[in-house]
This record gives C-alpha cells, structure tokens and sequence, in this order.
C-alpha cells in the first residue's frame, strides 16, 4: 500500500529502488511537520492528507529524507 502511495509500487519487490523500511513520526501537526522537514532538504514524495481508509482520524505525509530514508509523518 506504501509503495503504491509513494509512487514505486510498479517497482519489482527485489528492486534497489523499492524500500524495506520507514521511519513513522506522530506529529501534532501534519502540515507543519512537512513545512518544517521540507526545509531540511526532504522531498515530498505524497503529500498532507487525510486517510479515512487506513484509519479514523489519520492524516499523513510521506516524504523522502536527504539521506534516502522514507519517512511518513502522521497524526490522528
């Protein structure tokens, strides 16, 4: 479901591109928290959004930091 989020569910599950682990931070503010990621060199790679479908109240990010690590950001 992550990679078809972000963009890389095409990818093969072996591929060097397709990653094998995120780091998840719940944030108090979704949009900020991007804001503030962003500044630091993160690529948004889906943005702020609610997601009703994975759970009542969630809203993520997932972005991409300088150093290759997915990251989602989320609060509900």
């Amino acid at each position: 479901m992550i990679a078809q989020t972000i963009g890389t569910g095409e990818l093969p599950q072996e591929a060097t591109a397709q990653d094998t682990s995120m780091l998840v931070l719940k944030v108090d503010s979704v949009d900020s928290a991007v804001e503030l990621v962003e500044k630091f060199g993160a690529t948004v790679l889906a943005p702020a959004q609610d997601r009703p479908q994975w759970g009542p109240n969630l809203r993520t990010a997932h972005l991409r930091a300088p150093d290759g690590t997915l990251l989602e950001l989320q609060s509900y």
